[in-house]
């Protein structure tokens, strides 16, 4: 198993990951889950965010750096630069 224990202090370093059996690993900025209830919430956020949120399970939307992750009924992990 890849040990990412050190991870968080190698990232100001420039670390761009390790490659074991064909599998790359890259370190990436913090995320952010948000919960959100209500259409109302959900629309206003998907717009605030730049691109509508997904409403099926297990489903993303994308558009240019930004992505939205559809993680359950009243969340998604929102990622953008």
């Amino acid at each position: 198993m890849l040990d990412l224990s050190g991870a968080h202090a190698t990232v100001a370093t420039g670390w761009t990951g390790e490659t074991k059996g064909g599998v790359a690993l890259a370190m990436k900025p913090p995320a952010h889950r948000f919960i959100l209830r209500g259409d109302q919430a959900i629309d206003a956020a998907g717009k605030a965010f730049g691109l509508p949120l997904p409403r099926k399970p297990i489903t993303t939307a994308t558009h240019g750096d930004r992505s939205a992750l559809w993680l359950g009924p009243d969340e998604w992990l929102l990622i953008a630069e």
